[in-house]
């Protein structure tokens, strides 16, 4: 097994996602397929699922013979990558057993010198889940950056983001007793994109901590795709490639039970 990746901007990437996934789970089991790389897991309350897809292609080199099922501890996997010096490249490849990643400058380069880990290997029992295609009732896309600084100020008002679809408008709402009420009206002209059945009336609710945490992945993608439905989980999605869909970071997440459904 050897897979490389060279491209600049895909090595921060690869480095920003595993930044914010251990917030998820501590351990993790990494796919080596010979199609892709997979990853998904849940967060400890299982409120919230995540997957990593990247196919062979988004690779630099992806030579894989024998699929494998690597466990690794999270926070160590990003502490290795985090060593990662600009221009350097992520080596990823098995020895004799062990899991190796090389962080390499394949030119000379006086400020970064090469480095090499072995990477702890673990035993990490998980259920993997099918999660089935849907289809949902309101579709928005946004500036990554914009949604996250729309959560980051709801965050200073409650546990709960409130999100409600009527009339042509996307409503965001976050109250406490002690903190008080912000409500964003968002119209669907100000959205990079909105697809939403038509003569929907709906709303949901969810932890204002989970969302908080999708947002910060913010640097992988421009844009964030967020799919809701009265009977769904959310789905959020940042794609990693703007030209191959299947390349994403996705997320779902269980809405929370609200008795404001009506109250925006």
């Amino acid at each position: 097994m050897i897979i490389k990746i060279i491209d600049e901007q895909k090595c921060i990437d690869f480095v920003n996602v595993f930044q914010h996934l251990k917030l998820f789970s501590a351990n993790i089991n990494i796919h080596i397929e010979n199609e892709k790389i997979y990853i998904q897991g849940m967060d400890p309350s299982h409120v919230s699922i995540y997957e990593l897809n990247l196919l062979a292609s988004w690779f630099d080199e992806y030579n894989v013979d024998t699929e494998e099922v690597i466990g690794v501890n999270s926070g160590i996997l990003f502490k290795i990558l985090n060593a990662r010096g600009a221009g350097q490249n992520i080596n990823m490849h098995m020895e004799n057993d062990n899991f190796e990643i090389d962080l390499i400058s394949e030119k000379e380069n006086k400020d970064s010198f090469n480095k090499y880990f072995k990477v702890p290997m673990i035993d990490n029992d998980e259920e993997m889940m099918l999660i089935p295609e849907s289809d949902y009732q309101l579709d928005i896309s946004m500036a990554s950056k914009k949604f996250k600084s729309l959560i980051d100020q709801l965050s200073g008002f409650g546990d709960t983001v409130d999100v409600m679809y009527k009339e042509d408008k996307v409503f965001l709402k976050s109250e406490s007793i002690e903190e008080g009420e912000m409500k964003i009206e968002i119209n669907l002209d100000d959205l990079e994109g909105c697809e939403v059945e038509e003569g929907l009336h709906m709303s949901n609710s969810y932890a204002t901590r989970y969302m908080h945490m999708f947002t910060q992945f913010l640097k992988i993608s421009k844009d964030i795709y967020l799919s809701f439905h009265k009977d769904l989980p959310l789905k959020v999605i940042y794609l990693l490639d703007d030209e191959e869909k299947d390349n994403y970071l996705r997320f779902y997440l269980a809405p929370k039970i609200s008795e404001n459904d009506d109250e925006f």
